[in-house]
């Protein structure tokens, strides 16, 4: 009689089969509230736990090869960040290679902006 009614098959069989073919709820929802506060680190470990639960979950499936894309985007960005943490000295630097790189250029274009440098610095 519980093959006719689905949803009374269903409620008996999610106990049983919580190892089998039906991912729990919480790790369900762990993985949601991950990949909402973006914790992909996080996301994914649960999302390949879901995929042990349910290989063929639609949405883990789908969700598993994004969160591995933020996870990359977020190790170029990280790894970026680190070099300007490491090198904060090096920032001022650049800037200065900036403006004498402008200086250079400036020199070849027109030589009238290293005039005016040198009036203004002659006046003051």
């Amino acid at each position: 009689a519980n093959d006719q009614d689905p949803h009374e098959a269903q409620s008996e069989e999610d106990d049983n089969e919580s190892a089998e073919g039906h991912v729990p709820l919480e790790l369900f929802a762990e993985f949601l509230q991950a990949v909402m506060t973006k914790n992909y680190q996080l996301a994914k470990k649960l999302c390949q736990m879901i995929l042990i639960y349910e290989p063929q979950n639609s949405e883990a499936k789908s969700f598993l090869p994004l969160i591995e894309e933020k996870l990359l985007i977020e190790a170029d960005e990280e790894s970026d960040d680190d070099d300007e943490y490491d090198t904060s000295d090096d920032d001022d630097d650049v800037e200065d290679d900036d403006e004498s790189s402008y200086d250079e250029s400036s020199d070849t274009d027109e030589e009238s902006t290293d005039s005016t440098d040198d009036t203004l610095s002659s006046s003051s």
